[in-house]
């Protein structure tokens, strides 16, 4: 039996902002590694990302036998701590049996590949995100392209955007761990 999620927020603090309605209030910020119940066997945990969208919502789904984990963080050294955090107490030692990524952004494919092989698990994502995903990782350690260049060059681009672009080309790769091979 795993720990009991902190400090859940109350069904009573709803809220209605702009036509939608927020069950548990618009300001809502679960701490790293602290999953909050949101139903029986389903919870919602909050990692920490240092960049402008400073977090991912990740979903962890409990079963009889193990846990099913809905997007990853990106692979940072604070995320897989947050993980093994969560390892050790909130997921009770039970299992990760399958990890589910919504789409290939690295903020949610991030940790799949690490996860996957830990626990000798499935990846469950769809084969184009797969596919996808597998090509970015591919220009890691590549100079940005001469025709990426003359097309953000003819769009544009200052020679300080280009200059931005080259430096941050192949980011991708750095985020996200090997993805394993497809079955």
């Amino acid at each position: 039996m795993p720990a009991e999620p902190s400090a859940s927020p109350s069904s009573d603090s709803s809220e209605t902002y702009r036509g939608l309605t927020y069950p548990y209030g618009r300001q809502v910020d679960p701490a790293p590694g602290e999953p909050w119940k949101i139903a029986d066997g389903v919870y919602w945990a909050r990692f920490r990302m240092p960049m402008s969208l400073d977090h991912i919502n990740l979903w962890l789904l409990e079963d009889d036998d193990g846990w099913t984990v809905v997007d990853t963080c990106l692979d940072l050294p604070d995320a897989r701590e947050t993980w093994e955090t969560l390892f050790e107490g909130f997921m009770g030692g039970k299992p990760v049996r399958r990890v589910i990524c919504t789409h290939m952004h690295p903020d949610h494919v991030g940790l799949a590949g690490w996860l996957t092989e830990r626990f000798g698990c499935a990846l469950w994502m769809s084969r184009e995100e797969y596919l996808m995903c597998r090509s970015l990782v591919a220009d890691t350690g590549r100079p940005a392209p001469a025709v990426a260049l003359d097309f953000y060059r003819a769009a544009g681009y200052s020679d300080d955007n280009i200059d931005e672009y080259r430096k941050r080309f192949g980011f991708f790769g750095k985020a996200v761990s090997p993805l394993p091979d497809s079955p």
